[in-house]
């Protein structure tokens, strides 16, 4: 939750406000008629159980949910993480497409392909080689899928692997109703450009609910057709994700996660002012593109051993292929550059509360095994 700090030209009315309120909160306290409850900031954490549950946080750290997304208007990752606070995101049109890259820097470190945040999918690492290259100049997730956006800045972001200096930013899948019966929506965004000529046409489906003996099922699509305002900036990407949830009983659940990404992604180039000031929609890099897919299942087993201890199984495999084709800057010879990774990954953790007078505390021990090719 943001709060507005004051500006400084108003704190001498607002220091005279709260002085004429003390004498009225004074007698409101005295005569018993109104009690106000303290209020607390709370949100869920990275990771399942215990670390779903709600609890402070003290550290620096924003939560966006869907809600929030849905009313800024966003309608690319970029735009939603352009809204935290000491988040910064960029667009590099010269050798990245919007649909392909994610530039994040957090708190003024390099912004290009995400290099000094670890970024997460579900808990999955995003980079198609989390150590071997760790960022992100293909990056499978797209908006409407987002259920949430969690941004962890500082010293809490240290159990999440060496690539965190700058954070970690955990990207959550829509989850799957609890509700009975079948819950869906479909949605249909245009974008028109009247100068330029350009149009974009984004699509997205969800269909999900929960059966009475525990079995939970969800689909989500997200899709997008079309270009941007500039000549030669078509961006075409498909993201479905098959996720499933069953309750072996009250204190055991397991969790799937089938997921395919591809995407393709013409990039126009950069202008100098000179071109700029001919044509500011032209084309100079005609040659140039970006694309990738990406096949993937997560498998998730949580045990809530008591109310104070947890155990949880995290395992990942997926296979990515990313190529592009730039262009240098004499016109004179075009690079290509195909690329495949595998990566699987697994990862145990113990977690135990522990209670220490009024104070709560969270011990997690852990491992992580990743095979990257």
């Amino acid at each position: 939750m943001l709060i507005p700090a004051l500006q400084p030209a108003r704190l001498p009315l607002a220091a005279a406000l709260a002085l004429c309120l003390i004498p009225a909160a004074s007698a409101f306290a005295q005569d018993g008629a109104t009690t106000l409850d303290s209020i607390q900031v709370s949100g869920s954490w990275l990771g399942t159980g215990l670390h779903d549950s709600a609890k402070s946080f003290a550290g620096a750290r924003t939560v966006v949910d869907r809600q929030r997304i849905e009313a800024s208007g966003a309608a690319s990752l970029g735009d939603a993480m352009r809204r935290i606070p000491g988040v910064q995101v960029t667009d590099n049109s010269g050798t990245a497409g919007s649909s392909v890259s994610l530039n994040i820097g957090v708190r003024g470190l390099t912004g290009r392909y995400s290099p000094r945040s670890t970024v997460l999918l579900d808990g999955v690492p995003l980079a198609v080689a989390p150590y071997g290259q760790p960022q992100l100049s293909f990056a499978p997730a797209s908006l409407a899928n987002i259920e949430s956006i969690d941004v962890v800045r500082g010293g809490g972001a240290v159990r999440y692997g060496p690539q965190n200096v700058g954070g970690i930013i955990n990207f959550s899948t829509r989850a799957i109703p609890t509700a009975a019966g079948l819950h869906g929506e479909a949605g249909v965004r245009y974008s028109a450009y009247d100068h330029g000529g350009g149009d974009s046409t984004q699509y997205n489906a969800f269909l999900g609910g929960t059966a009475g003996n525990g079995l939970g099922a969800a689909l989500l699509y997200s899709g997008q057709d079309g270009r941007g305002w500039r000549q030669g900036s078509d961006d075409r990407f498909d993201d479905l994700a098959l996720k499933f949830a069953y309750a072996i009983d009250a204190q055991q659940e397991l969790r799937a996660k089938l997921s395919y990404y591809d995407v393709r992604s013409l990039t126009p180039g950069g202008l100098t002012r000179a071109q700029y000031e001919t044509d500011p929609f032209q084309n100079t890099r005609p040659t140039d593109f970006w694309k990738g897919h990406r096949t993937g299942i997560d498998l998730g087993y949580t045990n809530t051993l008591s109310e104070n201890s947890e155990f949880e199984v995290l395992a990942y495999y997926n296979e990515s292929n990313r190529a592009s084709s730039l262009i240098n800057a004499a016109n004179t010879q075009i690079t290509v550059q195909p690329r495949d990774y595998r990566v699987l990954g697994i990862e145990p953790r113990y977690t135990q509360r522990l209670h220490w007078g009024s104070s709560v505390h969270d011990i997690t021990a852990g491992y992580r095994f990743l095979r990257e090719r």
